[in-house]
């Protein structure tokens, strides 16, 4: 064996992964996800929930204001709604398989009153 072989097996081996990359391209389904504020007590007024995932795209509402600030890979939603129900939203992703993590940081009751409490509320998406 000569010196050249183990440069041949190297460069073999990066051709190979070079080429794993371009398969995972199919893999991601850019699109809209809709979520909906989980509510233990029913219909509330607002919501402020952080969102975390790379690529977050805008937020958008059926109902009510929605605001959006958005810092590196996070981004904060602020909904608010004139009549009190469920605090629904839609965000776009770069991958619908990958849903982005989200945190109820607080809560507004129909009576713009803060609920004390967040820790059983939950964010639930669907495509």
């Amino acid at each position: 064996m000569t010196n050249h072989t183990p440069r041949a097996v190297i460069a073999a081996l990066l051709v190979a992964l070079g080429g794993c990359g371009r398969d995972a391209g199919p893999d991601l389904r850019p699109g809209v996800l809709t979520a909906a504020l989980v509510s233990p007590n029913g219909p509330e007024g607002a919501a402020l929930i952080s969102l975390v995932g790379s690529g977050i795209g805008t937020v958008d509402a059926p109902a009510g204001r929605v605001f959006q600030f958005s810092q590196g890979d996070t981004t904060r939603v602020l909904l608010i709604l004139d009549v009190p129900g469920e605090v629904g939203f839609r965000v776009s992703v770069p991958n619908l398989r990958d849903p982005p993590s989200a945190t109820v940081t607080q809560v507004a009751d129909g009576e713009n009153r803060l609920r004390q409490d967040v820790s059983t509320y939950r964010v639930r998406f669907q495509p």
